[in-house]
């Protein structure tokens, strides 16, 4: 927050607009507007104080900034919990489990949507409580994901498939509510067009415009850079699920598919086809993260037993 040159971002500026009740901005970020009300609420409330922390060597609005970090470093808490539950789900060991948790708390991309006035904080926690409701079969936890999902971000749409063919034994249940949801936000959307600059099928064209990036995206996939990216939402934690998966196929395999193997599987092409529409590679590859833990929190229990083997033979 202190160093990054907020200026050079225009969703960080969209944002920042949008917390001080400026809705005249981008056609499709002019709808995310859960994290910039509630920073700027936070901001109007805590506002004195704010200005007492800030240090001088802060350019822009501190206050406001703090304000994002504040709700960001929350939301990001709270996936950080529903992360740890869906590991548990894969293993009965707090301590893997915990030191797994490393890979996400540690991550480039964790430090900076905690610490950067984006929105990114809320849409993951939506996917988390959508993988994590679907993997424990809680119904409330799913609904919570539907509802909050698209006003995070409208790439939520990419959830529905796995929720239809894997959120709810009840299918009429989870229709109704993928209605409710859109609906909400269908009429929300047309109501700030109707009283915006914007026509309502400015946002549409722009969505349908991120598909033109796509063959240069997958271009640089396969690129040093497009492959940098992809590892810097993993980090070096990418050792022991690599090792474990050349040295231990059968077993590190089989216990990655041993819950919800459809779901663990058909979540990462979602994760691909959002990174191939983004210019930002690895922002949205940092969207598979629950898979990522998972992997690594896996692959340290095959490990640890291996070196108990080995200590016991000793």
């Amino acid at each position: 927050m202190l160093y990054f040159p907020l200026h050079q971002s225009p969703d960080i500026q969209t944002y920042l607009a949008m917390a001080q009740w400026d809705f005249d901005q981008s056609e499709i970020r002019k709808y995310r507007i859960i994290i910039p009300i509630i920073a700027g609420l936070i901001n109007t409330l805590f506002h004195p104080l704010f200005e007492i922390m800030a240090p001088w060597t802060f350019q822009g609005d501190f206050s406001l900034c703090m304000s994002f970090l504040l709700i960001n470093t929350g939301f990001m808490s709270l996936s950080a919990v529903f992360i740890y539950k869906i590991s548990k789900i894969y293993l009965d060991n707090k301590m893997v489990c915990g030191i797994a948790l490393l890979a996400f708390l540690s991550n480039r991309w964790t430090l900076e949507t905690s610490g950067l006035p984006l929105v990114d904080s809320l849409y993951l926690l939506s996917i988390v409580l959508g993988i994590y409701g679907m993997l424990s079969k809680k119904w409330p936890l799913i609904l919570c994901s539907i509802l909050i999902g698209p006003w995070a971000k409208e790439a939520y749409i990419f959830m529905i498939p796995l929720l239809i063919f894997y959120g709810y034994p009840s299918r009429l249940k989870l229709a109704w509510s993928l209605l409710l949801s859109g609906c909400l936000v269908f009429s929300f959307r047309f109501l700030m067009d109707h009283y915006s600059a914007h026509h309502w099928s400015s946002s549409l064209l722009k969505d349908l415009d991120s598909f033109q990036t796509i063959p240069l995206a997958f271009k640089r996939l396969f690129s040093f850079h497009g492959l940098y990216e992809l590892f810097s939402a993993i980090g070096l934690w990418f050792v022991f699920p690599l090792s474990a998966l050349l040295f231990h196929t059968k077993e590190f395999t089989s216990k990655i598919l041993q819950h919800g193997r459809a779901i663990f599987i058909a979540y990462l092409p979602f994760v691909l086809l959002q990174a191939l529409l983004s210019a930002d590679l690895g922002r949205m590859f940092y969207l598979a993260i629950p898979q990522v833990i998972i992997a690594v929190a896996v692959a340290l229990d095959i490990w640890r037993k291996k070196l108990d083997c080995l200590t016991g033979m000793g």
